[in-house]
């Protein structure tokens, strides 16, 4: 394990959680530590600049802010203030009904607000990744981001969907009609395991601004929080259905956008074999996307 030199140094440390990037553990009550498991230093430099920019914002909620960074054994690592409270998957089970509500109206305030942070960027794309995917217009970024996943996709990924150039160009042409603003940030990854709430379900933070973060429509992530509840652990159908209402009622160019910003992250996440539900929802979004065609 990656991390293994690095707890050698800090004992005290015990696992909170992990993502595809890093893993974090606790330090204490207002500390934690993240290990990367991957990314170049400049991916980590680029995160840490931007971790302080973004937590200058009074967004009403914390974001990351690292306090130190170190290596050990050639093994990197932050230390970070933490965000007190727990991840909104953790907390769900415990919620009354008023707090559930309560906590799914935060999340969809939380990522309205993130909507609003213009980049102060001329470019349409990703921010923080080694080899950035970035165009002029946010449609050519949309085919270019789709087309570099298919480019990448392992045979196994071609196995299961033999039709993905298809489903590519399909999109392509879909996308051409969006219209272009103001890139403002898409952090990409918008779902209950990356936010954090309080005792009574309001959000606290929001954390894991990584590689898939982007200077793009905000639109995407109001629709990313609302499709990615279909997978994940201890949401019932009927936050589903009181999130959609929400969405089609303070949103509705979101809502419009929802069967093509669905289709771009299912196309966006075929890389994710070891995270066998998010791979499942990402075929069978292709799929019925597939099978609406050719009805």
């Amino acid at each position: 394990m990656r991390a293994t030199s690095v707890l050698a140094r800090f004992p005290e440390a015990r696992l909170l959680g992990e993502g595809s990037e890093s893993q974090v553990f606790a330090l204490s009550e207002t500390t934690v530590l993240r290990v990367p498991k991957g990314g170049s230093a400049g991916f980590w430099e680029r995160r840490r600049a931007f971790c302080d920019r973004l937590a200058r914002l009074d967004l009403g909620f914390r974001t990351p802010v690292v306090l130190d960074a170190g290596a050990v054994d050639g093994v990197s690592y932050f230390v970070e203030e933490r965000i007190i409270g727990q991840d909104m998957t953790a907390a769900l089970p415990r919620l009354d009904d008023a707090a559930r509500e309560r906590a799914f109206d935060s999340y969809l305030s939380a990522v309205t607000t993130l909507g609003t942070v213009s980049l102060g960027e001329s470019w349409w794309g990703e921010v923080l990744a080694d080899d950035p995917v970035r165009a002029r217009t946010w449609a050519e970024f949309l085919c270019l981001r789709v087309r570099a996943s298919a480019a990448a996709a392992s045979p196994r990924v071609r196995d299961d969907l033999p039709e993905l150039d298809r489903s590519v160009a399909d999109f392509c042409e879909e996308v051409q009609g969006l219209p272009d603003s103001t890139p403002h940030l898409v952090h990409g990854d918008f779902f209950p395991g990356n936010v954090i709430v309080d005792e009574s379900g309001a959000v606290a933070g929001v954390v894991d601004f990584a590689s898939l973060t982007m200077a793009g429509d905000p639109a995407m992530d109001i629709v990313g929080a609302l499709v990615f509840l279909d997978i994940t652990p201890g949401v019932k159908p009927a936050d589903i259905e009181r999130m959609r209402l929400r969405v089609e009622s303070l949103s509705p160019t979101a809502f419009s956008r929802v069967s093509t910003y669905r289709r771009f992250y299912a196309l966006r996440y075929l890389h994710a074999l070891d995270d066998p539900p998010l791979y499942r929802w990402c075929l069978e979004t292709l799929d019925c996307g597939r099978n609406d065609r050719a009805g």
